[in-house]
């Protein structure tokens, strides 16, 4: 069994208009050793992690190009905004979605989260509590946060997550590479 690392992404405003995405990178193998080596090396030395929104164009294509070497699938559960709907309920649709997904992949025993922050990452585990007291998660899913900095793994999804952005902002070139590895998932509120 593995562990899929989890991390969030939202392109445009705030209410209507906002795309909210949940990236889980699933591993083939339990070992990510290597893949963190790998990563690690990309990392520039006045950083504590890589992240899509800070690199230069250069790092962006060596990291994709990297990505898209490893054996790694990609789930995107995604779900645009309606006036008025909060970014917080956006986000609890799309995590119900993917814990569906998750189990329904019967390959996942963990799911690693960046963490936002101690409330966060609590509201996340109530969150998993009450899919599993309405059996909508059925597994025994272990769901932790660890903040990016501390865990490489967790910057493979800001990257994937950055790709499907920039192709919806016309640059297909960054998701081309990686098309072969996403599988993505509208809520029944998705695009």
């Amino acid at each position: 069994m593995v562990t899929a690392f989890i991390d969030e992404s939202q392109l445009g405003g705030t209410g209507s208009g906002l795309r909210f995405m949940l990236t889980a990178t699933i591993p083939f193998s339990a070992d990510c050793d290597p893949m963190r080596e790998e990563l690690l090396r990309l990392l520039p030395k006045n950083r504590s992690k890589l992240h899509w929104n800070e690199s230069v164009a250069s790092a962006r294509r060596d990291l994709i190009d990297m990505i898209g070497r490893l054996d790694l699938m990609h789930w995107i559960v995604y779900q645009d905004s309606t006036a008025g709907e909060s970014p917080e309920r956006v986000r609890r649709s799309c995590i119900e979605m993917l814990a569906w997904e998750l189990q329904g992949l019967q390959l996942v025993d963990a799911a690693m989260f960046e963490s936002r922050g101690p409330a966060d990452d609590n509201r996340d585990r109530r969150m998993f509590d009450a899919l599993r007291s309405r059996r909508v998660l059925q597994s025994p899913l272990k769901v932790d946060h660890l903040p990016g900095p501390e865990e490489a793994m967790l910057w493979i999804p800001d990257a994937v997550s950055g790709a499907v952005n920039e192709r919806d902002r016309g640059d297909e070139s960054y998701f081309e590479t990686l098309r072969h590895q996403i599988q993505l998932v509208p809520t029944n509120k998705g695009y």
